[in-house]
Order: C-alpha cells, then structure tokens, then sequence
C-alpha cells in the first residue's frame, strides 16, 4: 500500500486497540467515504458534507449502517462487506466514529491481519489474504469443569468426603508400602535367624556297667522315662544279663550304640535329657550371621502353641557344626519353660540394630 504508516497511540482508557491512519474508503450507498484513522474493531470516517450536528443530518449516534471497505493496494484492491454502528459525532472536524458489528470469524482474522502486516512491515499480496481467509484462525475455547449448580449442602459434603476419603485411601496405601519397604530393608539389615533350634536341657550320659552284647529296650528319642526305669541290658561273655536303669527322670535323645552291637566297660550307650533341670535353646547360626552377635544379646523365641514371644540372651557361642558352616549359640529363656517343651523345635530371631537389641551382662556358665 502506497504511503506512511503512521500508528497513534492513546491511554488504554480511551482506546482499546491501536489505530491505524492508512489510506481505506469506506463505500455506503453511493458514497465513498475516506477514513482518517481504523483498528480491527472500528473505523473514523471523514464524512464529506456540512450537515453534520444539524436537523438535517443523514446520520445520527446509534445508527446501524452496511457498507464496503475498500483497501487499494498497488496492482490489487480488496473489498471487505461490514456493517456499521454509529458511535460518535465530532461535526467540527465533520468526524464520525462506528464500530464493526457482526464480524465473521474470517473478517475478524483479515482486519487482524492488515493490522499486523502493517506494524510489522510486511509485505502484503493477494496470496496472503487467501492464505489468511482460507485457514481457521479462531481457536475453541478451554474447557472447563462443570460447576454443579443448585447442588444441595447435603450432596456438596457427600461430594467433599468421597474426596477425602479417596486421598486418604492413597495415602494410606503409599504409607503400606513405605512400611513394607523399610520393614523389608531392616529385616535384611539387622535381623538375624537361626537356621535350626531346640529346647534342650542337662544332658546325662549312660554308659555300659561291663563288657558285652547291647540289647536296647524299645524307646525311642523323646521318649520320657523316670528314674529305675529299664534303658537297656548287657550279655556278657558269660551269658549273664546286666540291667541298665535310667538314673533320672529324663527324656531319651539318642543311642549311641546299635542293638546287638559289642561293646566295653564304660563306654556311652545312651545320652538322656533331665527333665528337672533348667531347660535352655540350643541354636545353629551361620557362620557369615554369627559374627553380629554376641554374649548377652536379646532373642526372641517362638515355641509350637505359644501366642507370645519368649525372651532370652545369648549365654555362649561355640564352633558349633563346621562342616555345615554353622555357630552353636546357646540361649538362656528369661522365663521358666514347661519340661514339655524339651526336645520341641523353637524359632529364635536375633536383632542386631544395637539400639533396640538388649545387650545386658553376659551369664556366667
């Protein structure tokens, strides 16, 4: 477009978008009127005729018009349909102010667009006003949740607590899980088990009163006898028969001999368990755990049938078994245990956190 691009700027409490004083007529009916200054959202005509302001005037504030716009371009003209309402009337500078009405979606984007060209300095030609008409450059707006209108007090907190109750519901599974975690990486940590326990008490060893064949009596490990009952009898090479008694009410752990087999003067052929002294946990650890522990810690025991943990500590640990890679640890309960549970299997759990696990004197064997 031939000539300066002059832009006038004014407070925002004047105008709302910047004006524009570039040549464009404006055709209603059969008169072109030239405008001294637009924006995309209206247009100042200078109306040619002095009857502006009086009786006889053809136009009045308010009025709705339609007329062309008219942009002459150097090897091209455009015309834009537009209808007018009538805004303002300044009959000294024979002024008058309309605003677009009814702007269509590709009118709005055409005036965007002449505006734009010129304050960027643009180069504007007939293949950019189709490219601008033809594209859609309105955008939908966002949406946005529905407010639930009329909704009553009582569904409005109903709605609150479903919302509470589902945030509570995830912390508390995060909670689960970050306990499960941690519960998890302790156990690994600080928590050591026993590979195998029992309940063990005084053990007594029989031995054989002269030489000759074994005979067992029918008993097998665990069983209970009292003190005088028969445990085994002796042939000796005189064909006498020898009775051995059980020296105490005890509990049968093993033959150390097979029946019939010969054997010497004091030589072991049964091991017994007393069942009236203390009895205390015998327990396997591997080698690799056995070194966190020590004389005086705190176990836990767990016996067949008990609802409730047991107490000891640590009263001895031994080689224990070396071909298996595994510490004896001998445990002293805090409490009495029944005589029946001798010879029982027992879980027995050490904490190794020192801060939590008991560490008080070792007992004295």
């Amino acid at each position: 477009m031939s000539g300066s691009t002059q832009i006038v700027h004014e407070a925002e409490t004047q105008r709302q978008h910047v004006r524009l004083q570039l040549p464009i007529e404006v055709e209603i009916g059969d008169t072109v009127y030239n405008a001294d200054d637009w924006s995309h959202s209206g247009i100042a005509l200078h109306w040619p005729d002095d009857s502006l302001g009086s009786g006889n005037s053809t136009v009045s504030i308010g009025q709705h018009l339609q007329g062309t716009l008219r942009f002459p371009f150097p090897e091209f003209g455009l015309t834009v349909p537009i209808d007018l309402e009538v805004r303002n009337i300044n009959a000294d500078n024979r002024r008058v102010g309309c605003r677009f009405t009814n702007l269509g979606e590709r009118q709005t984007s055409l005036l965007q667009y002449l505006v734009s060209a010129y304050i960027s300095g643009e180069v504007v030609s007939a293949g950019d006003f189709i490219d601008v008409v033809g594209r859609n450059n309105q955008t939908t707006a966002r949406s946005l949740p529905k407010r639930d209108e009329g909704e009553s007090a009582f569904e409005q907190t109903k709605r609150k607590l479903r919302r509470v109750i589902g945030l509570g519901a995830t912390l508390m599974v995060f909670l689960l899980l970050l306990g499960y975690v941690i519960t998890g990486i302790y156990e690994r940590s600080y928590v050591t088990r026993a590979s195998s326990a029992s309940v063990m008490t005084e053990s007594i060893t029989v031995e054989a009163p002269v030489a000759g064949k074994l005979f067992y009596q029918p008993l097998k490990p665990g069983t209970k006898v009292k003190t005088g009952d028969p445990l085994l009898m002796v042939e000796t090479d005189k064909g006498n028969m020898v009775s051995v008694d059980s020296p105490c009410n005890c509990i049968v752990r093993e033959r150390l001999e097979d029946n019939y087999a010969r054997t010497s003067t004091a030589k072991p052929a049964i091991k017994m368990l007393s069942v009236d002294a203390e009895p205390y946990i015998t327990a396997y650890v591997p080698f690799d755990k056995a070194v966190s522990l020590a004389r005086g810690q705190e176990a836990l025991l767990s016996f067949h049938g008990y609802d409730r943990y047991v107490k000891g500590r640590i009263s001895s640990i031994d080689a224990g078994n070396e071909a298996k890679n595994l510490t004896l640890v001998i445990i002293e309960p805090d409490e009495s245990l029944p005589k029946s549970l001798i010879g029982e299997p027992v879980e027995v759990t050490f904490d190794t956190f020192r801060l939590f696990a008991g560490s008080g004197d070792a007992p004295t064997q």
